[in-house]
């Protein structure tokens, strides 16, 4: 395809965008086009003929994948070439490395979500875990960190207010740690900006937009879908994060209007908490210091943090439980209880489908309720309750 001519009234609608700059970049790059090239022509058909525009990082991302293409039976690259299959039973031949984490268990690489009610700590949660991030201490008093530089975007704050809560938390003054008070939309620069700092930072680790709301698209931007909207304002910070190994921490709101399950308490559609990869949900009692922080995600477990919070020096800290009181998330629940209806050990397949899940979420969860003495598996691949503890036959001198 050719650009269009000066003066011309070629538009290319939402929906066609991404579609027709692919098929672009897979002809110039049976003309040899590098990533450089590609940009230029990609970027500027973008940015005159698409509507809305793509992001910047979006266009980079099409010519990052166009390099790698290679030619198909005719000598031409193909333009579906992003589609890469591969074979399962090799990738899971494969020593695959596990993707890093800010921190392990609770902030995984990509895109996460925190929200809770105005004026209730979620900020100061915020900033403790930043904190301990670019200190490389434990974060909220005893979960471990994998230490790196953090970037704190304090939307609503000013210097003096940022300076005088590191002051109450950190030991010292973290030299990993960075702030700024302002950032563009993401559309219109916010994203480039961010970008540009994360490749020039040392072993970024961890970006904090607080709020998300300051640097979501204007709504003129809008596509008519309130899903679609929700989902294209994540995507472009997810595929930052996979890109540079990184987790993005987007501070969010509260519905006023309470839920039985928390993250339906999340201001937006399914479309927002659909595409983050870790949500969590703060909730506090005015005036109270005790928390729960209800947490779940792709890659991490259905939990519920009790946490306390010191309105001296704005430090939240993690409640220890004993075993035995620890809540067990809804999923735990459903396949101990699943177990129990049964008289003989079952496999992962027949657990999924019983309970309606996705085999891989069961596999996962089996394996830590395992490592928690929860189920047994003593014949491979099976698992079933662990048998209770007899009790003790009296002595017959106890008689």
């Amino acid at each position: 395809p050719a650009l269009p001519q000066s003066g011309t009234s070629t538009f290319i609608p939402g929906g066609k965008r991404n579609a027709t700059l692919v098929s672009m970049a897979g002809s110039l790059r049976n003309q040899g086009a590098n990533e450089a090239a590609l940009f230029v022509v990609l970027q500027a058909m973008n940015k005159g003929c698409c509507q809305p525009p793509l992001t910047e990082l979006e266009v980079r991302q099409i010519c990052k994948s166009a390099v790698n293409w290679t030619p198909g039976v005719s000598g031409q690259v193909p333009s579906n070439g992003a589609l890469v299959v591969k074979q399962v039973a090799t990738l899971m031949a494969e020593e695959l490395s596990s993707p890093p984490w800010a921190i392990p268990g609770l902030l995984p690489e990509g895109v996460s979500l925190l929200a809770g009610k105005p004026k209730m700590g979620k900020s100061w949660l915020a900033l403790s875990l930043a904190i301990s991030i670019a200190q490389g201490e434990n974060a909220l008093g005893s979960l471990p960190t994998n230490q790196g530089t953090v970037l704190y975007l304090g939307l609503e704050d000013n210097e003096q207010r940022i300076c005088s809560r590191v002051g109450k938390l950190a030991q010292g003054t973290p030299p990993a740690l960075f702030w700024s008070g302002s950032c563009a939309p993401l559309t219109t620069g916010g994203l480039t900006d961010l970008e540009a700092w994360i490749a020039a930072a040392t072993a970024p680790r961890l970006v904090v937009i607080d709020t998300f709301a300051r640097v979501r698209a204007q709504n003129g931007m809008s596509n008519g879908s309130v899903y679609a909207d929700d989902y294209a304002a994540i995507t472009p910070l997810k595929y930052l994060a996979e890109q540079y190994h990184l987790s993005i921490l987007l501070i969010h709101h509260l519905r006023k209007s309470g839920a039985s399950d928390p993250m339906d308490e999340i201001s937006g559609s399914t479309g927002l908490t659909g595409a983050t990869d870790c949500n969590m949900v703060l909730q506090r009692e005015r005036g109270q210091n005790k928390a729960a922080l209800h947490i779940t995600g792709r890659d991490v477990e259905d939990q519920v943090l009790k946490l306390s919070f010191d309105d001296q020096n704005g430090r939240w800290s993690l409640n220890a439980a004993p075993d035995d009181e620890k809540p067990l998330s809804p999923v735990r629940e459903s396949i101990l209880s699943l177990l129990a209806q049964k008289d003989h050990p079952l496999s992962p397949s027949e657990i999924a489908t019983a309970l309606d899940l996705e085999n891989d979420v069961v596999r996962k969860k089996l394996s830590l309720m395992k490592k928690d003495g929860q189920v047994l598996s003593e014949t491979y691949g099976l698992y079933q309750l662990k048998p209770p503890v007899p009790e003790p036959v009296p002595d017959a001198f106890d008689l």
